[in-house]
């Protein structure tokens, strides 16, 4: 049973995407986080991100879903925080920037919020610019869309996305005091760390907390290795969701573990049209934003005018074969190719499997070739 002088307050951090919240995550699913004298409480092996569906769904229709390995439902939740000394009890996804603030409080209320003293619902924002620009390479990468970011960008706009002050001044609502809102510029955020900064911003004064190991999660792709996920995504746009989603992870993390010296690696960039036009189409929120939310400094509103003058004159080249000579091209296309027809195995050895493959090919090849010409004769039985 837990003791009765701890502090036990609940921190739901729900991003926002693009917001450093992979580096969150990992460093509390692995325990680098450590509170002086205290204890955290991190219920989850990596992120709360499939606690979204597990809230609509009792949201929408009362049903309670079940959980899986290092992925505790609702009730596991509250049996976990009901039976357990904690001081701090930390919940982060950054799926829930998508959510219902109402259905969030009133699932927290039913299942979470009863076995705790205090809460808090933290929320990073990223500059509009440095949003979309986020936001495009990411969904290039887990296969989501395929284009340019001027593209992205009139996608972004017929769905209305990327207009914060309306969500957030809901959240505000519904969670009053509860509710904090810190900006994802890296000079307003503790010892330029989005982790220090969540750390100051979710632990009391009185507290102790330090850090033990790299904090440096989910960097941002290259120009060049995000070419290479874009081609391996095009193989596999037939595969759900999932799996492109899934193999974006693994090729940006391999990617990243195998650069060498002399490799180029240009970042992804803004070109001055975009940028002005991604100006003109935000102002109005960022300025909102900053009025409602940081005392009137003009943190975003600067940000976008920023992105204006540090965009380049000219677009990047969003196609690989501006990237890569036609041997590299041929290379990266071929794998690809094998990726994705590899993805069909199930249990039988890979050798076997592998052959099958190499058969099924043959004899289909060979089925779409047209049928031989009979020689001159032979249907009359003659021969030479």
């Amino acid at each position: 049973m837990p003791s009765a002088n701890t502090r036990r307050k609940l921190v739901l951090h729900i991003g926002h995407h693009k917001t450093g919240s992979t580096s969150i995550q990992n460093a509390f699913a692995t325990g680098m986080v450590r509170l002086d004298g205290g204890t955290i409480l991190y219920p989850a092996e990596m992120a709360h991100n499939y606690l979204r569906r597990h809230v609509d769904a009792f949201i929408e229709d009362g049903k309670i879903l079940n959980g899986g390995p290092g992925m505790p439902n609702l009730p596991a939740l509250a049996e976990t925080l009901q039976t357990n000394s904690f001081d701090y009890a930390v919940l982060s996804g950054e799926e829930f920037e998508g959510a219902s603030p109402r259905a969030v409080k009133k699932t927290l209320s039913r299942f979470l919020l009863p076995h705790v003293s205090d809460h808090l619902v933290v929320c990073y924002i990223r500059p509009h610019a440095a949003r979309v620009l986020s936001s495009y390479a990411e969904q290039v990468k887990l296969g989501l869309f395929d284009g340019t970011p001027d593209e992205f960008l009139d996608k972004c706009l017929r769905r209305q996305r990327f207009f914060f002050t309306k969500p957030l001044s809901t959240w505000r609502k519904v969670f009053g005091e509860h509710f904090v809102l810190r900006p994802m510029i890296r000079e307003q955020l503790v010892n330029n760390s989005v982790l220090d900064d969540f750390l100051a911003a979710s632990f009391d004064a009185d507290t102790r907390v330090s850090v033990v190991g790299d904090q440096s999660a989910n960097e941002s792709m290259s120009l060049e290795d995000l070419m290479i996920a874009r081609i391996v995504q095009q193989r596999m746009q037939e595969r759900n969701r999932q799996m492109r989603h899934a193999m974006g992870w693994e090729l940006s993390l391999k990617l990243a573990a195998n650069t060498l010296p002399g490799v180029r690696r240009t970042k992804v960039r803004l070109h001055k049209a975009l940028a002005e036009r991604i100006r003109t189409t935000y102002l109005a929120d960022a300025r909102d934003l900053d009025a409602r939310f940081f005392d009137r400094k003009p943190l975003l509103a600067s940000e976008l005018e920023r992105a204006v003058d540090e965009a380049l004159p000219e677009a990047q080249s969003f196609e690989p074969s501006d990237h890569f000579d036609a041997t590299a091209l041929r290379s990266i296309e071929v794998l690809a190719d094998i990726i994705d027809g590899m993805l069909d195995h199930n249990d039988e050895p890979w050798p076997a499997y592998l052959r099958a493959h190499r058969l099924a090919e043959l004899h289909e090849a060979r089925a779409e070739k047209p049928a031989p010409r009979k020689a001159p004769g032979a249907a009359r039985g003659k021969t030479n």
